[in-house]
């Protein structure tokens, strides 16, 4: 009699358990967020509305701002800046983008709406908004500069690297809120490949121009 082995399915439900709890998290946190205001919410409410404890909370979050702001489905880590800095590429915006690390957060376009609409209502949380997002970009900045200090076989533009580093950073950033919006300009794929979709024609669009 021949064995039969089936896959292993322990970690699809380990992966499945953490998006739901994270996603259980974003939803208690926007829930109080919408009926009590941003600066009335505390980590305990969160906590205690979505049934975990602390511990559990900063296993998934850094921080309340995280948790009402929600993870998008493509983020920086450490890891990445180093990578960023440290890896060769003739494509620095693909680089950029493969760097990053895929959350396992859904694109969902309800969460996106809800979210400007926490961010009309609570300015703090639009303050948070801000920061989060300079103190990524300002990140990615200094690592792209690394970048082409180290490597500047990579560079394109005969201009200097603090200028080209910021084009770069500036071409993701379109990049970026392209995708927020769901123009992936294809209908499947990995975040990461919807990303790089989008960024093939941004450039290609740049490359199009005529001076």
């Amino acid at each position: 009699m021949h064995s039969v082995n089936f896959p292993d399915q322990s970690e699809g439900l380990r992966q499945r358990k953490r998006r739901e709890t994270r996603q259980r998290i974003f939803d208690t946190a926007a829930s109080l967020v919408a009926r009590d205001g941003y600066d009335n919410v505390t980590v305990e409410e969160i906590c205690q509305g979505a049934g975990i404890s602390r511990r559990t909370f900063f296993n998934y979050m850094d921080s309340k701002d995280d948790a009402v702001l929600g993870p998008f489905p493509l983020e920086f880590t450490s890891e990445s800046f180093a990578r960023i800095a440290d890896e060769s590429s003739t494509n620095m915006l693909s680089l950029v983008i493969d760097a990053m690390e895929e959350s396992g957060a859904e694109d969902r376009a309800e969460d996106a709406c809800r979210i400007q609409r926490l961010m009309q209502d609570n300015p703090s949380l639009a303050n948070a908004m801000l920061a989060r997002k300079r103190d990524t970009l300002r990140h990615l900045e200094q690592a792209v500069r690394e970048h082409f200090a180290s490597h500047p076989e990579d560079r394109r533009l005969d201009v200097t690297i603090e200028a080209e580093a910021r084009i770069v950073v500036e071409l993701f950033r379109t990049t970026l809120v392209l995708y927020a919006r769901s123009l992936h300009f294809q209908e499947e794929g990995s975040p990461k490949e919807q990303a790089r979709s989008v960024a093939a024609v941004v450039t290609k669009y740049a490359k199009e121009l005529q001076w």
